[in-house]
């Protein structure tokens, strides 16, 4: 991929990848930190021309920062406590029920499921994207969505999710 195909990729599955790190680590600041260092990583030379699917690339990428960050963090600080203040629009408390469920999830099975219903990629793309293999793709996409399913049965006032 040459730098003007990349500069229009980029400019296409931005937001979306963006939305996706927010979904896996909960805070938009660190979902912007991953991304840009991930953007920086792709323009390293050399990088941009083994790129075949840029956002699935960029969130592989993206996520693999975040949780190198959050070991990090853990390292330096026992406790931490962020929250970001969700958009307010129509779909406020269906965001907040769904936010609500995937902190119940580890980081690994927020990505996998982000990756797969909100970014549409197949487990062979995930597992790319992961690095790991499609088989721990399906099975953690398949753990994931029992325990999101155990905690809507669970929690009153959330949906229920269909088997």
């Amino acid at each position: 991929m040459d730098r003007a195909t990349w500069d229009d990729e980029l400019a296409r599955c931005y937001p979306r990848v963006l939305r996706a790190l927010v979904g896996v680590s909960g805070s938009r600041v660190e979902a912007e930190d991953a991304l840009h260092g991930a953007i920086e990583a792709a323009l390293r030379p050399g990088v941009l021309g083994r790129i075949e699917h840029s956002d699935a690339w960029l969130f592989g990428v993206g996520t693999r920062i975040l949780g190198r960050a959050r070991w990090r963090r853990r390292l330096e600080i026992a406790l931490e406590h962020v929250g970001v203040a969700p958009r307010m629009d129509d779909r406020v408390i269906d965001r907040l029920l769904l936010e609500h469920l995937l902190r119940g999830l580890t980081q690994r099975q927020r990505a996998v499921i982000v990756a797969r219903y909100y970014m549409d990629l197949t487990h062979a793309q995930i597992a790319t994207a992961l690095r790991m293999r499609e088989g721990t793709v399906s099975a953690t996409l398949h753990q994931a969505l029992q325990r999101l399913r155990q905690r809507a049965r669970e929690e009153p006032g959330t949906w229920q999710i269909e088997s």
